[in-house]
């Protein structure tokens, strides 16, 4: 993968006044760390949130007075957003993939490698891992599981259950339409279960 360095450009909310300032903090800070005396390392401490303040309000002000200046302000905003989180739109940057042996940073190329790749790799799967005989048939559910546990499970034991705790547990589940291979959604399940608790 090849990275281009982008220049660090100059902040235009940084003042004289803050740069005066960050520089006295670096001289204050070589003292601070070779320095035992715990009143200047409170005043050092202070002094630093205090330029954050500074800092901070600076950005404020001057993305705030780019906002009140411009015509487009939704363009305004993304803009600044991209600004503050450093997303730049990074047109340039290129990246370089093995295909097949050969490195390529053509993003044809890639783009297709990636589009094949994905659009087999679920018959590649059902290949590997299933035979048709095997393949889940969503019309039979209780076949699909007797199938899936032909040996017996001697350690499992079942309590009964009163229909009220059934109704608790359908009431805990969620309402959504997805299906599972029963094809039943918890929707359905929980508008039939005053008719179906009982059975």
């Amino acid at each position: 993968m090849i990275k281009f360095q982008y220049p660090n450009k100059p902040k235009p909310w940084l003042t004289t006044g803050i740069k005066v300032s960050c520089a006295n903090k670096r001289k204050l800070y070589l003292i601070y760390r070779n320095s035992n005396d715990s009143d200047f390392k409170k005043y050092y401490i202070k002094y630093c949130k205090i330029l954050s303040k500074i800092i901070l309000l600076a950005k404020k002000m001057y993305y705030n007075k780019l906002l009140w200046k411009s015509d487009n302000k939704p363009k305004a905003t993304w803009n600044i957003v991209k600004t503050i989180t450093n997303k730049k739109d990074n047109v340039d940057n290129l990246i370089s993939m093995n295909i097949n042996d050969k490195i390529s940073s053509n993003p044809q190329v890639i783009a297709n490698s990636f589009n094949s790749y994905f659009s087999s790799v679920a018959e590649n799967l059902l290949k590997k891992y299933f035979h048709e005989k095997n393949i889940f048939n969503t019309k039979d559910a209780v076949s699909n599981l007797r199938n899936s546990f032909r040996q017996s499970f001697s350690t499992v034991k079942l309590n009964n259950i009163t229909s009220f705790e059934i109704e608790m547990l359908i009431n805990s589940i969620q309402s959504k339409n997805s299906q599972g291979y029963d094809q039943i959604s918890s929707r359905i399940l929980k508008v039939s279960s005053p008719y179906i608790l009982s059975p």
